[in-house]
């Protein structure tokens, strides 16, 4: 059995193979390009879809779409589910899209509500009050706003996480004798050299932190190498229109 990094190491693994969130590099490139750069409320659109379905094609091909009736006509259409939203499909996708179209006026808006500085716990609160929101959803819409410029969020170091994260950040709570909130601020200490992606204009804090540990509980596991999501992200913008193939473009898959 092959022996599993420590999480320090994978830790830095992931973040030189631009594998902690690679949709947010080829985001804020499309973004920043100077020839014929992503409008920023397409940009908005895609994470919003992105954090319904968790599938980067998904989120490519309803990104276009500025009224409800077309974006959730199309996502009635497609079956692509990323794992953490597997179940966002029929009632429950019904019941998530019927009070965001009731309480937003149109997609775009949904974003726009959350625009300035906010605290993290409480704009978690505030999300997860949406139907069908729970602590992936929430998370990771609050971490891709942040990481592409559009929301200020003020972390604590003893953030919530969801069940997978908190379990990796335990395990090194035992191994060390500290807390889990000690566990996840010294991951932070020990990758201080390292910025966070894609804007690399702050240190790793928390957020990042989470997705480490989330995915170092995989690969103990022998189910997550890294590089594992950058592949997958390019796969997942196969054969799902222009907008994915322009994206597809940035995935580093040769550096694996």
């Amino acid at each position: 059995m092959k022996k599993h990094l420590d999480v320090i190491t994978f830790g830095k693994r992931l973040i030189e193979l631009d594998d902690l969130h690679p949709e947010y590099s080829l985001l804020w490139r499309a973004m920043t390009r100077t020839k014929d750069p992503w409008p920023k409320n397409r940009v908005r659109r895609w994470i919003l879809a992105y954090c319904l379905f968790s599938h980067c094609g998904v989120a490519s091909m309803l990104c276009d779409y500025k009224d409800w009736d077309h974006f959730i006509d199309v996502a009635t259409e497609l079956g692509p589910r990323g794992k953490t939203r597997r179940y966002f499909r029929g009632r429950w996708m019904n019941q998530g899209l019927d009070y965001l179209q009731k309480n937003f006026y149109t997609p775009h808006d949904v974003i726009l509500s959350l625009i300035g500085t906010h605290d993290f716990h409480t704009l978690t609160k505030r999300i997860e009050e949406w139907p069908q929101w729970g602590t992936w959803a929430s998370f990771k819409l609050i971490d891709m706003l942040e990481r592409l410029g559009f929301i200020t969020a003020r972390v604590p170091v003893n953030v919530e996480m969801d069940k997978k994260p908190t379990e990796g950040a335990a395990i090194m709570a035992k191994h060390y004798n500290y807390s889990i909130a000690e566990a996840v601020g010294v991951l932070c200490d020990k990758l201080g050299r390292f910025y966070a992606p894609p804007r690399y204009e702050r240190p790793i804090n928390p957020l990042e932190a989470e997705t480490i540990f989330c995915k170092w509980v995989s690969h103990r596991a022998g189910k997550y190498e890294p590089g594992k999501e950058v592949r997958e992200t390019y796969e997942e913008l196969t054969g799902f229109g222009t907008l994915a193939k322009d994206l597809r473009q940035y995935v580093k898959v040769a550096d694996i």
